[in-house]
């Protein structure tokens, strides 16, 4: 391969030192200046396991593996690349779409950004441990708040540190402007660190990269390089199944890019017309960038544009890479994997979109499952050892994914659109619900073939819902059926929602707190649901296990939940084991691991529970009428030990709880709320500290608990106080195989 040249932006980085006088001594400071981001932070890098978007104050952090990058929700979405942690990070690259606009009557041109935009939309495509993906959907605006068009991101981010670009805008609203004059994508680089006499770069020419900034070892801070396959999306989304000569609906086997669907289709040149066109799209040309000009604290990505023709340049589009690199031969192996395709043999699927199936707008290759039996990927041989990615699309099960690398057991990454199509002209906004309809897995060539076998079967999932508001991860399996998932998690507050039967439309719990927080708490720093991390440890066939990590808002407290599901439960079950850590400091002498909401509200004639029942680890119970508010037995709210607790009797499905294992082991509370019937569980440390605030740094709490929804409305007080007793003999939830009342 011809080797390419490299623009090396940056050699070093630039210290400045700043000195100022302080009481009784001179103090000399050393400070990177960054031009685009504050200070680099002194502390040490947390490692994350998984891959996550993060809320912060102002934007959104994206995590995955040596990715790193914010989103400014306040300024459009402009992506900055980011190293160290929150909330000093330091910047080593922001970038933004900026256009000068020729107004009627006006000599001077305005300006127009994407960073005028306060309240962009933003959707998130996906969140694991292979990749995780994010669109921003944004109004082109002037400073007068004036609408000039709308635009696109959507940015795709590898544990690698390859971070695949996409950016669009598509102005409209003639009688706000005559035409767009001057296009470019500025990237911000901190400030003394370009090199002078850098050159403009021909962004036509395929398959070249730029060095934007170099590495500083010393302050964990990597290199920066920007790439560029050919500049434009050469995959083809638009797959029709009539070209297989399948008829019927639907009309595609993998629903179009929302790219293609929104910036370019409108713009190809049968849609160019003078007179306007038939369509209610803005008629206009389209333009990629052609180069790269240097400019005064960064560099411009410049699109062309011809005032001389008839119509005026309308769509500005851009598919470009950034890199997170130590040096130059990263990026240079980088551009070599994607200009050098690699070729796959494939059995029970088709090559889907393409000669080679290369997705570059995501950076992976795309295979079309076409049969119920396995589809066979063959990988062939690298000298260079090259990482690909490998995205399976036309899944149709609802059990277990499977895939293997010459036999070893692979964890894929599951996604589904959960039934709404990824398409701006329907614009459907229900919430999603499906199995998976793609798997995705990151494999390294080797220096002799491997085979990749992906199978559909029986078993169970974690798929991923994609540009779901609530970012949920849900359980299908087998035995839940394909309509209705038997669990929903989401990683906006770390709720459990929506916790079925096996197959039944209506679910038993409508929310369930998978995080630590204060007794009876709602203040940020009481909650202690601000995610921190997110890793899928198994994905099926018997079994998934993810772990959700989460802070409060002062970090003061952790909350780790490592969740289990097993297909071959013969109930909807998870096995829960709950940490709380003290990070600072933790001002309470309790914390809760647990509080579900059976019900949405307080209106008894919505309920479907009728009676709750709890033991102790010494048998002694106490049930409570949830209507009419009346108790009985002899156990008080206070026990030590191992607890059962169950809500009753309801054709949804009864609620079955086992808690156990406390390391240690406190004195613990439970609590039945009359209002919502939610059941809290508390520990308590009044044992161990007398007053607030003393718990020491570092002090952990563990917990233990199985819970499943069993049975139906003709179990008894007395069937599930056996249950109970059985229980917590074994030390495992007992679901006794009655036929009159099991489902």
């Amino acid at each position: 391969m011809e080797k390419r040249p490299v623009y090396q932006l940056v050699n070093i980085y630039v210290v400045l030192l700043l000195t100022f006088l302080t009481i009784g001594a001179q103090q000399i400071q050393a400070r990177h200046s960054v031009g685009a981001g504050p200070a680099i932070s002194d502390q040490e890098p947390t490692p994350i396991s998984g891959g996550v978007f993060i809320p912060r104050n102002g934007g959104i952090e994206g995590r995955i593996g040596l990715s790193h990058v914010f989103f400014h929700e306040d300024a459009g979405g402009v992506m900055s690349v980011v190293a160290g942690e929150w909330s000093a990070f330091n910047s080593l690259a922001k970038l933004d779409m900026v256009f000068s606009v020729k107004i009627m009557g006006k000599k001077i041109p305005i300006e127009v950004r994407q960073s005028f935009d306060k309240n962009p939309r933003i959707l998130f495509l996906e969140e694991g441990g292979e990749r995780i993906g994010l669109r921003v959907l944004f109004n082109l605006y002037d400073r007068n708040n004036t609408l000039h068009g709308h635009g696109m991101t959507e940015t795709w981010l590898h544990p690698d540190g390859q971070m695949f670009v996409t950016a669009a805008t598509m102005f409209e609203n003639t009688a706000a402007h005559e035409a767009v004059t001057q296009a470019d994508l500025d990237i911000d680089l901190p400030a003394g660190m370009l090199k002078r006499d850098m050159g403009m770069v021909d962004m036509t020419n395929p398959c070249n990269y730029i060095m934007l900034t170099s590495s500083d070892p010393n302050n964990q801070v990597p290199g920066l390089s920007l790439f560029w396959k050919t500049g434009k999306m050469e995959h083809n989304t638009y797959v029709y199944r009539s070209s297989f000569d399948m008829k019927g609906a639907p009309s595609y086997f993998r629903w179009p890019d929302y790219h293609r669907q929104a910036y370019t289709q409108r713009t190809l040149p049968d849609y160019i017309n003078v007179e306007g066109e038939k369509v209610a799209w803005p008629p206009g040309r389209g333009a990629y960038v052609d180069k790269m000009i240097p400019r005064k604290g960064g560099i411009q990505l410049h699109w062309p544009i011809d005032q001389n023709k008839p119509n005026p340049t309308a769509s500005f589009n851009a598919f470009f890479r950034l890199a997170m690199v130590d040096d130059a031969a990263e990026a240079d192996a980088f551009v070599e994997a994607e200009c050098e395709p690699v070729t796959l043999q494939v059995m029970g699927g088709v090559i889907h979109g393409g000669k080679h199936g290369y997705n570059d707008q995501e950076g992976c290759y795309e295979i079309r499952k076409t049969s119920k039996l396995p589809v066979t990927i063959t990988l062939p041989a690298d000298p260079l050892t090259r990482t690909t990615r490998i995205k399976v699309v036309g899944l149709t099960g609802n059990g277990a994914v499977t895939m293997t690398l010459d036999g070893k057991v692979m964890v894929p990454q599951l996604s589904s659109d959960g039934g709404i199509a990824d398409d701006p002209l329907a614009p459907i906004k229900d919430q999603p619900e499906g199995p998976a309809t793609a798997a995705v897995v990151t494999i390294q060539l080797l220096d002799e073939p491997q085979v990749l076998s992906v199978q559909e079967e029986e078993g169970i999932q974690l798929v991923y819902q994609s540009r779901d508001s609530r970012r949920n991860f849900m359980i299908y399996s087998t035995k839940t059926g394909p309509q209705w998932s038997g669990l929903q998690f989401s990683l906006v507050d770390g709720h459990a929602r929506h916790m079925r039967s096996y197959g039944n439309p209506d679910w038993a719990l409508t929310e369930n707190l998978m995080h630590w927080f204060a007794y009876m708490g709602y203040s940020p720093e009481q909650m202690i649901d601000q995610l921190r991390d997110f890793e899928i440890i198994k994905n099926g066939p018997d079994e998934i296990v993810f772990k959700y990590t989460s802070n409060n808002a002062n970090d003061g407290a952790q909350s780790v939940f490592e969740v289990h599901s097993r297909a071959n439960s013969p109930a909807m079950q998870i096995n829960v084991r709950a940490t709380f850590t003290v990070l600072e400091h933790w001002p309470y002498k309790s914390v809760q691991f647990f509080d579900v909401f059976p019900f949405r509200g307080v209106e008894p004639k919505d309920w479907w529970y009728g009676n709750v029942l709890f033991m102790d680890a010494d048998y002694k119970w106490r049930s409570f009428e949830t209507v009419s508010q009346t108790y009985d037995g002899k156990q008080d709210k206070h026990s030590s030990g191992p607890t059962f607790q169950g809500l009753y009797s309801s054709d949804r499905g009864n609620m079955l709880m086992l808690t156990k294992n406390f390391t240690p082991e406190l004195p613990t509370e439970y609590v039945i709320c009359g209002n919502y019937v939610d059941l809290h569980s508390n520990v308590t440390f009044d044992n161990l500290v007398e007053q607030t605030n003393t718990l020491d740094k570092g002090y952990e709490v563990g917990v233990e608990y199985e819970l499943a929804i069993w049975g139906d409305e003709k179990l008894s007080r007395d069937q599930l106080i056996q249950i109970s007793k059985q229980s917590l003999e074994a030390e495992t939830l007992v679901l006794p195989k009655d036929p009159l009342t099991s489902n």
